[in-house]
């Protein structure tokens, strides 16, 4: 077999969040391709600009793709050298984790790397994703020896349904195992359907109400009106 090389690419002049592995980091510009619009009525003055780029995350290697939006009006460098504001959208893979709003810090937090780490760390996510479950456990005030009987305190105190209970146990267990058995076998699969399941607990907890309490808002506003 002869020697392996490896093909040189230029690197993005920003970072990107991969969608993959979570890692914020200058990434590798496979490829990359420019579509733009212009109205011949400004003679060339308006224009509107989408630029497609493959990039390689130095982190996992694997591919992303983003899709950079900018016009006349907000053109990543103006003619003194200054940035402007530009749209950023992540194609492929859709960035589903993380997403939540207004979480108690420190179920951001252990939420935030579980994600950060479930492809590269798999172990570790889903050690982070049962300290997700503790962190919404103290935020909710539920009582118990341990963490088993604080999930049950939650669903007795109405915090959480029956199925989810199920949920916080599976995510609890795995997580048991990532972190005590020398042997443990946690796949990047399995991090990803504790994250899920992650989701759905934090979705019923915090953001349900809220979402409940805005179009009760909007509801309530629609009857004062004639």
């Amino acid at each position: 077999m002869g020697n392996v090389t490896r093909t040189e690419h230029k690197l993005t002049e920003r970072s990107y969040k991969c969608g993959h592995c979570g890692i914020d980091a200058v990434m590798l510009i496979v490829c990359q391709g420019k579509h733009t619009l212009t109205d011949e009525r400004s003679l060339g003055d308006i224009w509107f600009t989408d630029l497609y780029e493959l990039l390689l995350c130095p982190s996992c290697n694997t591919v992303n793709l983003i899709k950079t939006s900018y016009d006349s009006e907000t053109s990543p460098i103006d003619y003194d050298g200054d940035e402007y504001d530009i749209t950023v959208e992540y194609l492929f893979p859709r960035i589903k984790s993380g997403n939540f709003k207004n979480l108690p810090s420190l179920v951001e937090k252990s939420y935030a790397t579980a994600t950060k780490l479930r492809k590269i760390e798999p172990i570790a996510s889903v050690i982070f994703s049962r300290k997700s479950l503790e962190a919404i456990c103290d935020n909710q005030k539920a009582t118990g020896r341990n963490l088993k009987d604080r999930i049950d305190n939650l669903a007795q105190k109405g915090a959480i349904p029956e199925l989810l209970k199920e949920a916080a146990h599976s995510v609890r267990l795995l997580g048991n195992e990532g972190a005590h058995e020398l042997d443990a076998e946690v796949s990047a699969d399995d991090a990803e359907t504790l994250l899920a399941l992650c989701d759905a607990i934090i979705g019923y907890v915090y953001e349900a109400p809220q979402l409940v309490q805005t179009i009760q808002e909007r509801l309530a506003k629609s009857k004062k009106e004639p």
